[in-house]
C-alpha cells in the first residue's frame, strides 16, 4: 500500500476511491495493482472497503520470479 496507495476523496456520503497512484507503470503495459471486492461507491463515514491484489499483477510478479 505504501508503494501503490489507494486514496479516498470526497466527503461523507460522496466519497470515492482513487486508484490513480495504484497503477504499476514500470511494466510494459500499465497494470492495476488492486481490485475492490463488492460495492464501494459512494462512500460514507464508517464504510469498510476490501481491496484484493489483482490476479494480473500477481501473475506479472510471478513471471518476474517473485513469490506471491
Amino acid at each position: 500500500m505504501k508503494k501503490y496507495p489507494v486514496e479516498v476523496k470526497g466527503y461523507n456520503g460522496y466519497g470515492v476511491l482513487s486508484f490513480y497512484k495504484s497503477i504499476d507503470t514500470t511494466r510494459k503495459e500499465p497494470i492495476q495493482v488492486f481490485n475492490v471486492v463488492g460495492d464501494f461507491s459512494p462512500l460514507k463515514n464508517g464504510d469498510k472497503v476490501t481491496l484484493k491484489v489483482s490476479e494480473s499483477y500477481v501473475d506479472e510478479l510471478k513471471s518476474d520470479g517473485l513469490k506471491a
